[in-house]
């Protein structure tokens, strides 16, 4: 079997200091990428990546200019060139084996992608649950700890620390791009829709990284109403992808409690204002999912894009 090269694909806004920390980090491990792809979201991206290139020539540095996760991800898929295409956060650091151990999990040829350990070095922690992933079908909440000693299959893979096979973006195309604000359920949403495909999702444990959360960067807002309606949006456009487009008595319950929250006022009484942007984020989330398959692209074959046959 020929080797397989592995692309290191690192999405990034407004967090220099710490992608550089990142970079440390990886070209230190004891299993360089064949190749490492930064999409640059930030405004003075142009500025910045010259630094970049100077420090670290090797580094395939892309600008652009729309802050949008899942966006950002599928640009440096398709100016990757790897077999198998590993994804990282720019706010972590790298264990000095955790992408040999992506490496050494994808040779298995019925593992499709690897969801990897994350260790919180700040708050908040993960669930304290016992397992890594679980998905309540009722009102489609997914809650995860990838932090726990296990090795085997689980639904999902964390969108901070994943490694996904090229050919699965090819069968079943590249993320959603109408996830918005720093994408929550982007990586759920994307894993329902290959594990429908007949694909498998292993956890490993050995494959590690240090999480290290800001408050700001990353192509997010961690408060405010922005924030909770963003997630309201990506929410509900992943239960109706993938489980109804009727919602259930639990899922328009976590629904209401959701814009009860957003709508509350310091009076403890309720915003119309605000009643407003939940309604128009639900007609807009109802209408993203109506488009949604006819958006998602399939990533060309690699000798397509080679421009061979």
């Amino acid at each position: 079997m020929a080797q397989q090269r592995l692309s290191l694909i690192i999405a990034t806004y407004n967090r220099h200091d710490s992608l550089e920390r990142l970079f440390s980090s990886i070209f230190s491990s004891d299993s360089a990428p064949f190749e490492t792809i930064v999409v640059d979201q930030s405004p003075n991206s142009q500025i910045k990546s010259q630094k970049f290139k100077e420090k670290f020539p090797s580094v395939i540095y892309v600008c652009v200019k729309r802050p949008n996760l899942p966006a950002a991800r599928n640009r440096g898929i398709r100016v990757s060139k790897g077999d198998i295409l590993v994804f990282i956060d720019d706010d972590a650091t790298v264990d000095k084996t955790c992408l040999a151990n992506h490496s050494i999990m994808h040779k298995n040829q019925n593992i499709h992608a690897v969801a990897g350990r994350i260790r919180q070095m700040n708050e908040p922690d993960w669930a304290k649950i016992t397992s890594v992933t679980s998905i309540n079908t009722e009102t489609g909440e997914a809650i995860g700890n990838f932090d726990l000693d296990f090795t085997g299959k689980v639904l999902y893979a964390s969108g901070g620390h994943m490694s996904i096979k090229r050919s699965v973006f090819e069968r079943f195309g590249l993320f959603n791009e109408y996830f918005s604000g720093n994408a929550l359920f982007e990586d759920v949403e994307f894993f329902h829709r290959i594990r429908k495909g007949g694909c498998t999702i292993q956890y490993n444990s050995e494959a590690l990284i240090y999480h290290y959360p800001q408050d700001t960067g990353g192509c997010h807002r961690t408060t405010g109403n922005p924030y909770l309606l963003e997630r309201l949006h990506n929410y509900l456009l992943n239960y109706l992808l993938h489980h109804n487009l009727i919602p259930s008595k639990e899922s328009i319950r976590y629904t209401r409690n959701l814009i009860e929250f957003i709508t509350r006022t310091k009076n403890n009484r309720h915003s119309v204002l605000k009643l407003a942007h939940c309604v128009t984020t639900l007609l807009r989330a109802y209408g993203h999912a109506l488009f949604s398959p006819l958006t998602i692209q399939k990533l060309k074959p690699q000798s397509l894009q080679d421009g061979t046959q």
